[in-house]
């Protein structure tokens, strides 16, 4: 395997690669990221919106566990988007749920008149009070089908609260879905920034291409030796992230997003 890449302009440019970045959830899957030895450098960070439940490996607290709790100092991705700021002030913070307390979501559906407001507070607490701004946030790990209505109101709260965050749609299980809604929707474009789709490899719907909108892998992994990731058959998607390391025994499986943009 050679050290470098050869740049062929001839016939023009493709898709541009935004970086390579880390991504904090499933419960604990950084826990120990703390203990490990200086420096760590990143582009993009994606941590979880804790919830208080089982999200994989274990819970993450939630920043409101009833209608008038807000405290935004629990558990330990704040401090982790901090430490990313100080080895890196232009990385991109990325934030989406696993879970919501029950009193936000019940079963499968997303209450809008609850679950919007839950998730800008969580963006306005990172703000107001770690200066933190999130770049992207997304909207349910996992969770199919995508609520359209939820996804435009979330995006009008956001910008009536004056932040810029961008979203980040759908975090689905190989599924491309989102670029269908999008498609037949003028709101819900307007309302998506990019696509996101999780263990998609390199292969994204020809519709999602079309559509003229960044394309993440927003959770991938590679296990050959933890370290090849499949990017010679790279063609429509948008997110190398790395997720933090797992143990399994004496395997260690990495976890990513590779990210390109229109």
């Amino acid at each position: 395997m050679h050290g470098y890449y050869v740049i062929d302009p001839t016939g023009g440019y493709d898709r541009r690669f935004d970086g390579i970045g880390g991504l904090s959830g499933g419960g604990a899957t950084s826990r120990f990221l703390p203990d490990y030895i200086e420096p760590s450098r990143s582009q993009i960070l994606k941590v979880e919106i804790g919830g208080g439940g089982q999200s994989t490996q274990g819970t993450e607290h939630s920043h409101m566990y009833n209608e008038t709790d807000e405290n935004y100092e629990r558990g330990y991705e704040w401090w982790l988007m901090q430490e990313a700021k100080k080895h890196n002030p232009n990385i991109q913070l990325y934030g989406l749920a696993w879970s919501f307390p029950n009193w936000v979501a019940h079963g499968r559906e997303a209450l809008v008149n609850k679950t919007v407001p839950y998730i800008v507070n969580w963006l306005l607490g990172a703000k107001r009070l770690y200066d933190l701004n999130i770049d992207y946030v997304g909207i349910w790990n996992e969770h199919t089908p995508p609520e359209g209505h939820y996804i435009i109101t979330l995006r009008r709260q956001i910008l009536a609260a004056g932040l810029e965050t961008k979203i980040i749609a759908a975090d689905a299980v190989h599924g491309w879905d989102i670029c269908e809604y999008v498609a037949n929707d003028t709101d819900l474009a307007e309302a998506v920034y990019a696509f996101g789709g999780h263990y998609v490899h390199s292969l994204s719907a020809p519709i999602c291409s079309s559509l003229n909108k960044p394309i993440f892998a927003s959770e991938d992994f590679s296990n050959v030796r933890g370290i090849v990731f499949s990017v010679q058959n790279f063609r429509n998607t948008e997110v190398l992230t790395l997720k933090m390391v797992n143990r399994d025994g004496n395997r260690i499986k990495r976890k990513g997003h590779l990210t390109f943009s229109a």
